[in-house]
């Protein structure tokens, strides 16, 4: 070894240390390594946290919608029969809205899709722990997210549904 005193003996075995482990010092400030797996899961994970929120929220939009037209088609109509007056095409279509909300929600489905994404979310955001904490290799981890978004792509509350009478089996 041509190192001959303490200090090049140091520069040495630091310089062994960041070759034979790189990334342990590439990241000098203290805070954790991210790798590019880890932000895309990331980016991933934030933008379903996001659609479930506008989901939720159009569906609290719809319900409250209908129960405020329920009620002011109510109190409306009941204005108009106390003064014996007749009703304005205004009243049906105030009335209308409590059904025309009924029907988005249960076609578009937001509240389900919202349980989709926060649940999506949980998963990934499990994986994304067991990446960062549990010694999970990128290969076991893009492993499980694979499984995850097959399995959750089954689950994906789909576009509306027909009612359709039961199938009769053939003899």
């Amino acid at each position: 070894m041509w190192a001959t005193n303490r200090t090049q003996k140091s520069i040495l075995l630091f310089l062994n240390r960041v070759y034979s482990r790189p990334h342990a010092f590439l990241n000098l400030s203290g805070a954790a390594i991210v790798t590019d797996l880890q932000s895309e899961l990331d980016s991933k994970v934030r933008n379903l946290k996001a659609q479930g929120k506008r989901n939720n929220l159009l569906a609290t939009v719809l319900y409250a919608a209908a129960g405020l037209a329920s009620a002011t088609a109510t109190v409306w109509t009941a204005a108009l029969v106390a003064n014996k007056s007749a009703p304005t095409p205004w009243l049906a279509v105030l009335a209308s809205i409590p059904g025309v909300a009924l029907v988005l929600n249960e076609t578009l489905k937001p509240e389900a899709k919202a349980r989709w994404c926060y649940e999506k979310r949980a998963a990934l955001e499990a994986i994304l722990r067991d990446l960062k904490y549990s010694g999970v290799t990128d290969a076991e981890a893009v492993s499980k997210w694979n499984s995850l978004d097959i399995k959750m792509e089954r689950e994906w509350p789909k576009f509306g549904s027909i009612a359709s009478s039961p199938k009769q089996k053939s003899k």
